[in-house]
């Protein structure tokens, strides 16, 4: 682990030695291009967002959270059922 940090470390030094040796207008040129294209792929994600939206015509459906664990086929009938065949069998057993 210490060898990654100290490589991330002496690459990101190098990259920052070679920003800094970059003329101040040639990094203004490079940080508008950067902005452009960030400002460009939050456009077309919203865009995309809203085109989603408008697309589809049923709006928010708001449904019950069923818990995995809880089948809905079991009924509360048969697990009482089990807990009396449980009490039925210690009541007869013999000490």
């Amino acid at each position: 682990m210490k060898k990654l940090q100290a490589k991330m470390d002496s690459l990101l030094n190098k990259f920052d030695g070679s920003w800094k040796a970059l003329p101040l207008k040639v990094q203004y040129k490079y940080l508008q291009y950067f902005f452009l294209g960030y400002a460009l792929l939050t456009m077309g994600m919203i865009l995309k967002v809203v085109h989603d939206a408008r697309k589809s015509n049923q709006g928010i459906i708001i449904e019950h959270i069923e818990n995995p664990v809880i089948k809905k086929n079991e009924s509360a009938t048969s697990l009482w059922d089990s807990l009396l065949m449980i009490k039925k069998n210690k009541t007869n057993e013999r000490n």
